[in-house]
C-alpha cells in the first residue's frame, strides 16, 4: 500500500505537466489556425491589391515616356532659343544702327534748314525726301520692335515647357514612393500627384519653383524668421543658386557655411513638405507649426549626419546664433 501511495505520489506531478502539455498543445494549434487564417486573408488582400499595383507600374512607364518626350522637346527648345538668342543680338545691332542712322538724319534736316535762305527753292525738296527717310526709317523701328515682342514671347513658352518638365519628373518620384507605400488608396492619390497650375499654399500665383520657395507669402514669412532666429538679415532670392551663393558669400569660416546651408536646405524641406501635406492629406498646419518643424529638421540633420558639437534641442530652438 506504501508502494502504491509511493508511485502515485511520483506519477502525480507527471500527469499534471500532461494535462498542462495538453493545454498547452490546444492553444497552439488554435494559434497556428489563427495565423493560417490571417495568412490566408494576407493572400487575399494581395491579390486584390494586384491590379491596382500593374495600374501604377502602367501609370509609371507613361510618366517615362512623357518625360522623355519632354525632354526632346526641351533639347530642342534649347536650340531653339539659341537661334532666337542670336537673332535678338542681330535686331538689337540693327536697331542701334537704325537710330544712329535717325540721328544722323536729324544732323542733315537740320543742315537743310540751315540752308534755306541760301536755297529757298530747293526747301520743298528736302523737306520731301527728310520726311520720306525718317518714315522708312521708322518703319524698320516698327519691324525690329515687333521682332523683339515675338522673342519675348516665345522665351515665355520656353520657360512654361520647362517648368512642365520638371514637375513631371516630380511626378514620377512621387510615384514611386506611393508605389513603395501602397496601402490600397494609390490610385486615388496618384490622380493627386498631377501638379497644379496655382499654388496650393497661397493660391494667388502660379506654382513655380521661385514662387513656391521664395515668393509665397509663407517662404516670405519662414525666411523672415530664420533671419531673426540666426541674428543675420536674409534678402530676397529669386532661385536657389542664388541662396547657396549668398552663404558662401556670407559666412567665409567652412563650419558656419556648413551650418547655414543645413539651416537653408531644412526651409526648403519644409517649404515642400507643407505644400505635399496640404495636398495629399488636406492638413494645413500654421506657420509656427512650419517653423517649428524646420528647427528639429536642421536640429537632426547636424546632429546625426556632422561632426558639429551641437547642444540640446531645446539650446537649438532658442538660439542657433550659439554655434555660429
Amino acid at each position: 500500500m506504501n508502494l502504491r501511495d509511493t508511485r502515485m505520489t511520483l506519477l502525480r506531478p507527471v500527469a499534471e505537466d500532461v494535462t498542462i502539455l495538453d493545454v498547452q498543445q490546444q492553444e497552439i494549434e488554435a494559434r497556428i489556425s489563427q495565423l493560417n487564417a490571417e495568412i490566408s486573408e494576407f493572400n487575399e488582400s494581395r491579390e486584390k491589391e494586384l491590379p491596382l499595383i500593374q495600374e501604377v507600374d502602367i501609370k509609371i512607364k507613361e510618366l517615362r515616356k512623357m518625360i522623355s518626350a519632354l525632354n526632346n522637346q526641351q533639347m530642342s527648345l534649347k536650340a531653339a532659343f539659341r537661334k532666337k538668342k542670336d537673332a535678338v543680338k542681330e535686331i538689337d545691332e540693327k536697331i542701334s544702327s537704325a537710330e544712329f542712322a535717325l540721328v544722323q538724319s536729324a544732323q542733315e534736316n537740320a543742315s537743310l534748314h540751315s540752308k534755306i535762305v541760301q536755297s529757298p527753292d530747293k526747301l520743298q525738296n528736302a523737306e520731301r525726301e527728310s520726311m520720306q527717310s525718317f518714315h522708312e526709317k521708322t518703319a524698320i523701328l516698327e519691324v525690329y520692335a515687333k521682332g523683339s515682342k515675338k522673342m519675348s514671347k516665345h522665351l515665355k513658352q520656353m520657360q512654361s515647357l520647362q517648368e512642365q518638365v520638371n514637375s513631371a519628373k516630380q511626378v514620377e518620384k512621387d510615384v514611386k514612393f506611393l508605389k513603395v507605400k501602397n496601402n490600397g488608396h494609390c490610385y486615388r492619390e496618384i490622380n493627386k500627384l498631377m501638379p497644379s497650375s496655382m499654388c496650393e499654399i497661397c493660391g494667388e500665383e502660379e506654382e513655380t519653383t521661385q514662387h513656391l520657395f521664395f515668393e509665397c507669402n509663407l517662404a516670405v514669412w519662414l525666411w523672415s524668421r530664420m533671419g531673426l532666429w540666426c541674428n543675420t538679415v536674409i534678402p530676397l532670392f529669386e532661385s536657389v543658386d542664388d541662396l547657396f551663393a549668398w552663404v558662401e558669400h556670407n559666412f567665409a569660416d567652412k563650419n558656419r557655411c556648413k551650418i547655414v546651408k543645413v539651416i537653408a536646405v531644412a526651409v526648403l524641406r519644409s517649404l515642400w513638405n507643407y505644400r505635399n501635406e496640404l495636398i495629399f492629406n488636406s492638413n494645413r498646419s500654421g506657420k509656427e507649426e512650419c517653423f517649428r518643424r524646420f528647427q528639429e529638421l536642421s536640429y537632426h540633420w547636424l546632429f546625426n549626419r556632422s561632426r558639429v558639437k551641437m547642444p540640446d534641442l531645446n539650446t537649438w530652438k532658442c538660439n542657433t546664433f550659439s554655434i555660429l
